[in-house]
């Protein structure tokens, strides 16, 4: 048995190296050279949580194979996707390692620094905070049913993982490459080259995600897995199922001579060795116990409840009759909980307390939680998240908490938003400006299918759109949870972490922002990266047909009226002919553009490459709900140029015809 865990251990390595660095390549990716067959088999496939929303989103049962799978894991032999497959976990388990090896540097192992990484090289039994893990678990719940996911992504593990990588780690990593190929440049060395498009986020984003990582490099330094068994929802979700699993890490008794080694070496603090007990809820099959063991007395033994469970459900008594099945349930749960529920009628147990041990959330018959676990999931199957959207109307007063910093616009004739931009509403011409010329106020028109969210400073008629895929605003702010890949997938990096632009409720959500760059016309890489169904799948051809916002030109802002000078950079940027050229009354010789706003698809190009500062002659007003585009069309022409009347033929047989 030693040598086969010893073998496990290896292989929990192996595939937790695996997973950790396909996963990370996406973030490391900084010349955008990962292969199309990676991207099509992404190994973010394999997380908990996005295969969860996926699936609740109406993509189907296959969509939540990685939910499924590791939840039906957890019944056979626990948490083995925490240890292996959770990329925040693996991140956790490399800065501890890290942590240790820093406190071994001669002039820091002496400092209270080193003194106290040094003091958590030998980590005690700690008690299980079930109330605390069913807390997090049932808010995860919740927030999923009102679809606030936003706020999901700052307990969901790969979210969390997702923004240490995309807004601290990849910018980070970023700015490296290009100041070190600035200097060498200097010394006419061109060995590095720098990174394409503008890949910095805000100071703000930059420094949430950097606290992230802070607190959890802490606590990973002094208490290994804390997180694991506290905070996370996913761990909560399958140590709750592992309590139930088919097998089970146990300590042999006969065998063991309560030394501790094992005790002192597990990450998760589930071991009590003095009593020769394993909490196997929190156990993440990390089998460092079986190697600091001397004694072999670590093993893998069948769960003793199934055992009991099977004896009462289908052997008969000595009397000839069947043994109760509430009556077994109930031993069976006192056995779990390690208190005498069965017969203790008069003695009443909190519903918070069996939920946080068994899975019973209000008392009733363990066995409806153990009957076909799958099949909550089968009902849930081919339902979009409408049904979450009804569910969420009886926590009315909650989801108004969780909208917190979402500006609404009131006022006569405003729509609403949750943005914070400059809060002219949402009817046609409800907006202005007070750019003047010859002393009128001059009009920014919002169109009623336009975004509602807004940028602080920016022209009034400039509104946020979200990629190609995500369908509508509300789609992708109900299912995105700011795990930063799409970020990081972006070839030309214009979708960046927000911090306030969505409202405090879709904090670190990205948002596009056209100042350094536009939407690539062929590329959907971003629909090809997201994991949680906020971006769906297209291809490049059915991602150009896609209008995902509006080119909005004011001709007062224009060089070619303010200045009198030629540009026509928006026009030769448009990469689906939406701005034609017309003649400019009054200029000799000036043309200037004309947008055919159902051709535009709202790629940006040319709100990016207009040269007019600080306000931008012409913005993309974005859509809140997509729709498809018109394709151009010559006979769309607003200015048709007179026909030259064709010269007559001259005589070719005229040898000199001057």
């Amino acid at each position: 048995m030693a040598k086969f865990l010893t073998w496990l251990r290896v292989l929990r390595i192996a595939a937790s190296v695996a997973v950790f660095i396909g996963i990370s390549a996406q973030f490391f990716d900084m010349y955008n050279m990962l292969a199309k067959p990676y991207w099509m088999r992404n190994p973010v496939g394999t997380q908990f949580v996005p295969s969860l929303l996926e699936m609740l989103g109406g993509a189907g049962v296959l969509a939540g194979a990685a939910f499924i799978t590791f939840s039906v894991c957890a019944l056979v032999f626990g948490r083995a996707y925490c240890s292996c497959f959770c990329p925040f976990g693996i991140l956790m388990d490399i800065l501890r390692r890290i942590s240790l090896w820093i406190s071994k540097i001669p002039f820091i192992g002496k400092s209270a620094l080193g003194k106290a990484l040094k003091s958590t090289l030998k980590m005690k039994f700690a008690p299980a905070r079930n109330v605390l893990r069913c807390v997090f678990l049932c808010l995860a719940a919740l927030l999923i049913a009102l679809g606030a996911t936003s706020l999901l992504g700052f307990i969901d593990p790969y979210s969390l993982y997702g923004k240490v990588m995309g807004a601290f780690v990849h910018p980070a990593i970023a700015a490296l490459i290009n100041g070190t190929s600035a200097v060498l440049s200097e010394a006419d060395i061109y060995w590095i080259s720098a990174v394409s498009g503008n890949a910095y986020v805000s100071l703000a984003a930059f420094s949430a995600a950097g606290l992230i990582l802070f607190c959890i490099w802490v606590a990973s330094a002094l208490r290994a897995r804390l997180y694991c068994n506290t905070i996370c929802p996913v761990g909560a979700w399958l140590g709750l199922l592992s309590k139930f699993s088919a097998f089970k890490v146990q300590i042999d008794h006969s065998a063991c001579v309560k030394c501790g080694l094992c005790e002192r070496s597990c990450k998760t603090q589930c071991i009590d060795a003095k009593n020769g007990l394993v909490d196997f809820s929190r156990c993440v099959l990390c089998f460092n116990c079986a190697k600091s063991c001397k004694k072999n007395a670590i093993r893998i033994a069948p769960n003793g409840f199934w055992k009991g469970l099977s004896k009462r459900l289908f052997f008969k008594n000595a009397n000839g009759g069947e043994f109760s099945a509430d009556k077994s349930a109930s031993k069976s749960v006192s056995r779990v909980c390690g208190a005498d529920i069965a017969g203790a009628k008069n003695s009443p147990i909190s519903p918070m307390e069996i939920f946080a041990r068994t899975g019973e959330s209000h008392g009733g018959n363990v066995l409806d939680n153990l009957k076909n676990p799958g099949e909550k999931l089968a009902r849930n199957e081919g339902k979009s998240s409408v049904s979450r959207r009804r569910f969420a109307f009886s926590f009315g007063a909650l989801a108004a908490t969780l909208a917190l910093g979402a500006k609404k616009y009131e006022g006569g004739g405003q729509g609403r938003g949750r943005g914070l931009g400059l809060g002219e509403g949402r009817g046609k011409g409800s907006g202005h400006a007070c750019a003047e010329d010859g002393g009128s106020c001059k009009n920014f028109d919002v169109d009623q299918d336009a975004s509602p969210f807004g940028l602080r400073g920016a022209r009034p008629d400039k509104r946020l759109g979200v990629p190609a895929g995500a369908g509508s605003i509300e789609n992708f702010l109900e299912k995105c949870t700011g795990c930063q890949i799409c970020t990081a997938a972006c070839k030309s990096k214009i979708l960046k972490p927000s911090f306030g632009e969505w409202g405090l409720s879709g904090l670190m959500q990205p948002y596009m922002d056209f100042t350094d760059g536009y939407c690539l016309y062929t590329c959907h890489a971003c629909t090809v990266a997201c994991p949680t169904g906020a971006i769906k799948f297209l291809t490049s051809k059915d991602k150009r047909k896609v209008k995902t916002g509006t080119a909005k030109f004011k001709r007062f802002l224009c060089v070619v009226k303010t200045d009198g000078t030629d540009c026509a950079a928006c026009a030769e940027h448009c990469p689906v002919q939406a701005i034609e050229m017309i003649p400019f009354k009054g200029k000799n010789a000036l043309y200037i553009p004309h947008v055919h706003e159902d051709v535009c698809i709202g790629c940006g190009a040319c709100e990016y490459i207009c040269p007019v500062r600080p306000h931008k002659a012409i913005v993309v007003q974005g859509l809140s709900a997509h729709r498809p585009a018109v394709p151009w069309d010559d006979s769309m022409r607003v200015y048709k140029p007179p026909r030259q009347k064709p010269q007559p033929a001259q005589d070719s047989s005229n040898p000199f015809p001057f």
